[in-house]
C-alpha cells in the first residue's frame, strides 16, 4: 500500500494544490480499485426498558404478547434488529441491535409513541394508555446477548420476586 503525506503551510495557493493532490487521489484510487477507506461496520447492542405512566399494572392477557409483537415490528420497520422484546404488568423491555443511521433517542421516541397509540386504538385498556416518560437505555457486548435475550424473556418469573423498580436499580447498577 502507497502512503502519501503532505504538509500544508501558510502560503497561498497551497490550499488549491492539497485539493487537487486529494482529487487525483481518489481518482486513480477509485480507477484502480483501491480503496481508502473499508466499509463501514458498527455492532451496538441496546438494552431499552420503559415504564407504564404511574407503573400501573396495565399490559395484562390476553393482550401482552400482541403489544409485544407489535413493538418487535415497530423496531424492524426502523430497521433495528429485535433480538427481545418482553416485559411484565407494567413495563417493558426490548433488546435490538442499533443501525448507525438512528439515534436511541428516535427509536425509543417511535416505539413508545406508536405503541401507546396502536393499544389505545386496540381499546386494550380503559381511558388513555400512556408511557411513563423517559427510559433506560443500555450498550452491551455482543459476547452478552444470550444472557439478555433469556433475562428478558423470562419477565414473568423474575417479577415473582422483585418489583420493576428494585429490577431498574438492579440493571442500572449491572451496566455501570
Amino acid at each position: 500500500m502507497i502512503h502519501y503525506v503532505l504538509n500544508i503551510g501558510n502560503r497561498r495557493g497551497e490550499n488549491v494544490f492539497h485539493f487537487l493532490f486529494l482529487r487525483v487521489l481518489a481518482t486513480l484510487a477509485f480507477q484502480s480499485n483501491l480503496c481508502l477507506m473499508a466499509n463501514t461496520y458498527s455492532q451496538i447492542t441496546i438494552h431499552g426498558v420503559f415504564a407504564v405512566k404511574h407503573r400501573e399494572n396495565l399490559i395484562i392477557n390476553p393482550f401482552r404478547d400482541d403489544v409485544h409483537q407489535y413493538i418487535s415490528g415497530i423496531l424492524k420497520g426502523m430497521d433495528c434488529k429485535p433480538l427481545a422484546v418482553n416485559g411484565w404488568l407494567d413495563h417493558v423491555h426490548v433488546l435490538f441491535a442499533l443501525p448507525m443511521t438512528i439515534c436511541i433517542a428516535d427509536v425509543m421516541e417511535v416505539v413508545k409513541t406508536n405503541s401507546s397509540k396502536w393499544i389505545n386504538e386496540q381499546g386494550f385498556v380503559p381511558g388513555t394508555f400512556q408511557w411513563q416518560r423517559g427510559y433506560g437505555a443500555f450498550s452491551l457486548s455482543k459476547s452478552h446477548r444470550d444472557n439478555a435475550i433469556k433475562y428478558i424473556m423470562n419477565q414473568e418469573a423474575h417479577h415473582g420476586h422483585i418489583t420493576f423498580k428494585e429490577e431498574y436499580e438492579q440493571l442500572y447498577a449491572f451496566y455501570q
